[in-house]
C-alpha cells in the first residue's frame, strides 16, 4: 500500500510539472533555495486506537473533530526569523485555499466541494495563539521562536459514514513575504472499532471546544452527556478545566467530585493504585476550590 503511494505521488509530480521531492510517503512539497519557505501540516486529533500506524501518517476516527494547523517554514536550516506580525487574520486568510479530494485513476489530485462541505471546515484561533498575541502587543515578548511563523488552525470533523477510506487535502497558499506554496496530504479515515474510539468521538468535541476558548460550550457539552449517562475520566477533567477557566468553581468542584468518586483519582494520566496518595491530591484540589468558591462570594 506504501509502495502504491509513493508511486502515485511521483506520477502526479510529474504530471503537474513541478520539481517536487517526497518528504514522506504522502507529502509533497516544492524545493526552494535555502531563503525560502514551505507547507507544514500537523494534525491534532485522537487517533484510531484499533491500528499501529506510523506517527506521520494522518488518521482520524470517522465521526470525530481535529485541527489541521497550516504553518509556513523556512527550508534553509540557518535562515533568520521573520519579524513577528501577531495574528494578521481573524477570519479566514484570503491568502489561503484548502481542498478536499480524491487521486483518481490517472493519479490527479481531484478536489471535490461536496468532501469540503461534508468535512465543515471552520477557521479558528487557539487560545495559546491568541494569549501569545497579547503578550507581544502589550510586552513585545515572544514566547517561542516557531511563533513568529504563519501559523493557521482550522476545525473539521469527519462525517460518521466517511470510514475506511483515504481523503487527500491539498492546501495553496500565497502569503506576503513567503511566495506561491502548495502541499499534498493524506488523511486515513478509520470506522470505530473500539469502546474507546467511541468515546474518542465524544470527547474530541471537548477538547476543541476548550481549545478554542469555547469553555461554557465544553461544560454545555459534558453536562448534556451526564444526563444521557455517558461518562469518562477524560470528560470530566476537560470540563474541569473549562469551568476553571471561567471561574465556575462550583462547576469545577462538582466534576472534581464525580471524577474521584468514580475513577479513584483526579489525574487524567494516573492508575489509581496508591489509594491514600490519591486521596490526598484530590482532597488538596477541592480544599483550593472551596477557598477560590469563598474568595469569590
Amino acid at each position: 500500500m506504501q509502495s502504491l503511494k509513493y508511486s502515485r505521488f511521483r506520477q502526479y509530480s510529474l504530471l503537474v510539472v513541478l520539481t517536487a521531492v517526497i518528504v514522506s510517503l504522502t507529502t509533497v512539497v516544492v524545493p526552494s533555495r535555502a531563503d525560502e519557505y514551505r507547507i507544514v501540516l500537523q494534525l491534532d486529533n485522537f487517533r484510531s486506537t484499533c491500528k499501529e500506524i506510523a506517527p506521520s501518517i494522518f488518521t482520524i476516527t470517522a465521526g470525530a473533530k481535529a485541527d489541521l494547523n497550516v504553518s509556513i517554514r523556512p527550508l534553509g536550516s540557518d535562515q533568520a526569523d521573520p519579524p513577528y506580525r501577531g495574528i494578521t487574520d481573524w477570519t479566514w486568510p484570503s491568502d489561503l485555499t484548502i481542498e478536499v479530494g480524491t487521486i483518481d485513476t490517472e493519479n490527479l489530485f481531484m478536489p471535490s466541494s461536496t468532501l469540503f462541505e461534508a468535512l465543515c471546515f471552520r477557521y479558528y484561533l487557539p487560545v495559546f495563539l491568541v494569549e501569545n498575541d497579547s503578550l507581544w502587543r502589550n510586552t513585545g515578548y515572544i514566547t517561542i521562536s516557531e511563533h513568529r511563523f504563519p501559523e493557521y488552525h482550522f476545525l473539521f470533523s469527519v462525517p460518521k459514514d466517511f470510514g475506511n477510506q483515504i481523503l487527500w487535502i491539498r492546501v495553496r497558499s500565497n502569503i506576503d513575504g513567503f511566495g506561491k506554496l502548495e502541499t499534498i496530504k493524506d488523511i486515513e479515515v478509520y470506522t470505530p472499532c473500539s469502546v474507546a474510539d467511541e468515546q474518542a468521538i465524544y470527547e474530541s468535541n471537548i477538547y476543541f471546544a476548550n481549545k478554542s476558548g469555547n469553555y461554557e460550550q465544553a461544560i454545555d457539552y459534558v453536562d448534556s452527556l451526564i444526563t444521557q449517562g455517558w461518562l469518562t475520566k477524560y470528560s470530566l477533567l476537560q470540563a474541569n478545566k473549562a469551568a476553571l477557566e471561567i471561574k465556575r468553581f462550583d462547576k469545577a468542584l462538582q466534576y472534581l467530585d464525580r471524577c474521584f468518586e468514580f475513577y479513584g483519582t483526579v489525574d487524567r494520566h494516573a492508575v489509581p493504585k496508591d489509594s491514600t496518595s490519591e486521596r490526598q491530591n484530590y482532597e488538596r484540589k477541592r480544599q483550593k476550590l472551596i477557598e477560590l468558591q469563598q474568595q469569590q462570594r
